[in-house]
């Protein structure tokens, strides 16, 4: 919907410019031609994943039996896209231009969309088709600690104590093609984006048992958490 096809391209049958509607002087809506000799597109993609985790814990016997355990996390996404068939429309424009100034660059063929099957010749098809190459990528990791175990007593049982923290960072982007992110694909287009974000927590319980297996009241206690 942007391109001009010249009066001077030789394979212009109407020997006079062609402006899309929307255009100065427009005076078409709609000319299509599906590039069969370019044959099927075709999609390949390759993924690489990666993921690990290791955790160390351990017990402190004696008052309390404390126990205590770290961890971490660690995990990559890494993909590569090729699209193969597609067409630069940028090129397109300038096969379909004057002949004049096709001639000026290089490897420029004037292009032939109104011929019959078989028209468009490889050499038109290597100037104008390009392999669209993205990739993309995404990582995590993240780390945590805890520890739980019993203090003093309060009367039916000690009081259990746990707490601990945790971080978490995840990250991203996506990187498609240079003639993609400049409009000149006939794919769908795209720009360059990435973004992350991170968490960092703390959390403490606790659960206080006053009474216990006495008579008239199996269990009385008080318990809490909190998490930020």
């Amino acid at each position: 919907d942007t391109i001009t096809i010249s009066g001077t391209n030789p394979y212009n049958p109407f020997g006079f410019d062609l402006i899309p509607n929307g255009q100065p002087g427009g005076n078409y809506n709609s000319i299509r031609r599906r590039v069969i000799e370019a044959g099927p597109r075709h999609f390949e993609q390759t993924v690489k994943t990666y993921y690990g985790s290791a955790t160390l814990d351990g017990h402190i016997g004696g008052p309390g039996d404390w126990y205590w355990d770290i961890n971490g996390i660690y995990g990559k996404n890494k993909a590569k896209q090729t699209f193969h068939g597609n067409l630069n429309a940028q090129k397109v424009q300038q096969a379909l231009g004057p002949a004049a100034t096709c001639a000026t660059i290089a490897g420029c063929v004037p292009l032939d969309i109104f011929g019959t099957p078989g028209a468009i010749t490889q050499s038109m098809l290597d100037f104008i088709g390009f392999d669209q190459h993205d990739k993309s990528e995404q990582t995590m990791w993240g780390a945590s600690a805890n520890i739980s175990g019993k203090w003093f007593d309060v009367g039916g049982d000690r009081l259990g104590l746990a707490g601990g923290v945790e971080y978490r960072r995840l990250k991203g982007r996506f990187d498609p093609d240079p003639i993609v992110q400049a409009g000149f694909s006939s794919d769908i287009p795209a720009q360059r984006a990435g973004g992350g974000y991170d968490v960092a927590e703390v959390y403490g319980e606790f659960n206080a048992p006053f009474i216990k297996d006495r008579p008239g009241a199996e269990l009385l206690e008080l318990s809490g958490s909190m998490r930020y």
